[in-house]
């Protein structure tokens, strides 16, 4: 099966367990895929690399390495480019004790949340201000940052 011409199917990390863990699960995995894309699809992983196939029966098969990466904007479960329907706005604001897409009149400008999943240079960002946490706490203060400190991070990474 030819990687060029099916969908491509991104799996989140459990369902990405559940194709690594094999037996019933893999199997219960594909057969949703198969029932959902007739013609078969392309099972990727969170970072989007090729890494199995599924019939149009429902049948998972392994793909051999190095595993071929794709973008973001090839996948057939690609979130929504628009900021109006991206998930990120519902994720939880301290400054304003409500959801992130609720201070978009405040700042003026719609503007995606700094832990963003679908931006590449956010993991990274993610990963900065866990560990800073991390540092915070081990000294005694509060591990919360403020999101403008998000914001600074993001920008000094991309």
């Amino acid at each position: 099966m030819s990687l060029d011409g099916y969908p491509l199917f991104r799996c989140n990390r459990a369902l990405f367990l559940y194709w690594t863990a094999g037996g019933i699960l893999r199997r219960n995995l594909a057969n949703t895929i198969g029932k959902t894309w007739k013609t078969g699809a392309v099972v990727l992983t969170p970072a989007l690399y090729a890494v199995g196939t599924v019939d149009p029966r429902g049948n998972p098969n392994d793909l051999s390495p190095p595993f071929r990466q794709v973008k973001m904007w090839q996948i057939c479960n690609a979130p929504s480019a628009l900021y109006k329907e991206c998930a990120c706005r519902m994720f939880y604001d301290p400054e304003s004790g409500g959801e992130w897409g609720d201070r978009d009149d405040t700042r003026g400008k719609e503007q995606h949340h700094p832990h963003c999943q679908f931006e590449r240079r956010a993991t990274e960002g993610w990963k900065r201000d866990y560990l800073s946490a991390v540092r915070r706490q081990s000294e005694g203060l509060n591990p919360q940052a403020r999101p403008d400190e998000w914001i600074r991070t993001r920008e000094s990474l991309g």
